[in-house]
């Protein structure tokens, strides 16, 4: 095969792979961008979908756009990840609860945003040493998992009282019904197209459109009568407007009052959240890197990558767009769909911008009840299968080890601290103490114990 023919193969696959990832996690984009819409301060109702999902695709250009600039070689995809969105949530909600004048709030998010972007950007730089990769990488598995498994619950219970809530109200039944078969079906598809290794393209990832598409169709024929007014309507998006992101950037007198309406110590707060937030993205992007073949070995490219998603949250920062990191199941689907080169990310990039131009009209239908559906699947993809085999397995095991019973027993201190408190990042954060704490305990019991052997 002449040189030309394999490139012009290869520009193929790469096209083909950049228009179906795009396609396949427009939904999941979406289902983020409605979650962060909600609390965005200043935002009405029937336009927070449409804010929330254009910081959210914004942040995707974002980063495909850096990765265009860093010219990574492997084609992976980044953009905000569920876990990350919900702490800079903590973030928002810290500051309506500690803002003073109510007129200031809107510009104090905005500011909020942009401190907390710029802290994690410097907390994802850190990850450019080795000795700080080396430190996230031998974090034990069940802190990360504890994590993820109660920011899974979190979406869950968010769900049910936004998203589900009014249609439950409005007509119990058959929203019970049209959710559950939704989500099984979702949850069948994607444990068999999991099984079907050898196809290259992955089914798995439809999963998600799957359980939209049967959502939807339950709620046109079960729910005709239901409506906005109930809160069991539609998305009701008023339209992705690029002007919406320069609107939100105040000026210096705006900035200064919103700057004065909070004390120091709670901007201090702020930047604490934004470095927890930096961390599950470093955590994130080495998660992701360490999954993906063609990055674990090239571990010589994994500073350019850490770099590319700093830069992408610095770039967001002045407009306060979502925060950003690898994703492993958006960039396992880019390999599934026989793309290999950068060209990928660009055509997925431009797909974006073009389904967002046109399609907004068709998602402004898109019942809640299906985003409902939509934001379940997102958090029962977060409980992978390294929590069955790294912690779950070894530590229910009757032969096991005392460190994985140990394990087990983290797992459920950080799962335990975050349902109480209301926050998984509280969870992270016991988890990582308490683990922090028996390390330097177990330390010292050996050195006293090697002293008292010498005496």
């Amino acid at each position: 095969m002449s040189r030309f023919a394999t490139l012009a193969r290869q520009c193929w696959g790469d096209g083909v792979a950049g228009v179906l990832t795009a396609v396949v996690f427009y939904a999941e984009y979406i289902s983020l961008g409605a979650t962060l819409g909600g609390h965005i301060a200043g935002v009405g109702k029937d336009a927070a979908a449409a804010v929330g999902s254009l910081l959210v695709l914004g942040a995707v250009w974002i980063s495909c756009l850096s990765a265009l600039l860093w010219f990574l070689p492997k084609p992976l995809l980044a953009g905000p990840r569920t876990a990350s969105v919900l702490i800079l949530i903590v973030g928002l909600n810290w500051v309506k609860e500690h803002v003073a004048n109510p007129l200031v709030l809107p510009t104090a998010g905005m500011l909020a945003m942009g401190l907390m972007l710029c802290v994690a950007a410097a907390v994802q730089l850190l990850g450019l040493l080795e000795c700080v990769r080396n430190w996230v990488k031998a974090m034990p598995p069940a802190i990360s998992k504890g994590f993820l498994f109660m920011t899974a619950i979190s979406i869950v219970m968010g769900t049910v009282n936004q998203q589900l809530g009014g249609c439950l109200q409005f007509s119990f039944w058959p929203t019970a019904a049209i959710f559950i078969v939704s989500v099984g079906i979702a949850c069948r598809w994607a444990s068999w197209s999991a099984a079907q290794t050898d196809w290259r393209v992955s089914l798995k990832a439809l999963s998600l459109p799957v359980g939209i598409a049967l959502a939807w169709v339950g709620y046109a024929l079960f729910l005709p009568g239901a409506s906005s007014a109930v809160s069991c309507g539609t998305l009701g998006a008023l339209g992705l407007q690029l002007q919406t992101l320069t609107d939100r950037i105040p000026d210096a007198l705006q900035a200064q009052a919103a700057f004065q309406g909070m004390s120091m110590l709670d901007w201090a707060a702020v930047a604490a959240i934004g470095a927890v937030m930096g961390l599950v993205q470093l955590i994130e992007t080495l998660t992701t890197l360490d999954s993906i073949a063609s990055t674990r070995d090239a571990p010589h490219l994994w500073r350019r990558y850490i770099a590319a998603t700093a830069l992408a949250n610095l770039l967001s920062a002045p407009v306060g767009l979502a925060c950003s990191s690898w994703s492993a199941a958006r960039s396992s689907a880019v390999a599934r769909s026989f793309g290999v080169g950068r060209f990928v990310v660009l055509i997925h990039t431009l797909t974006l911008i073009l389904i967002a131009s046109l399609a907004t009209n068709y998602i402004a239908k898109l019942p809640l009840l299906a985003l409902a559906v939509a934001l379940t699947m997102v958090a029962v993809q977060m409980v992978d299968v390294d929590t069955e085999e790294k912690v779950w397995k070894p530590g229910y095991a009757p032969s096991g080890a005392p460190a994985n019973t140990h394990a087990v027993w983290l797992f459920w201190w950080v799962v335990g601290v975050g349902f109480v408190t209301g926050a998984a990042i509280y969870g992270l954060l016991a988890g990582a103490v308490l683990a922090g704490w028996v390390a330097w305990y177990a330390r010292f019991c050996a050195k006293n114990n090697r002293a008292a052997v010498h005496v």
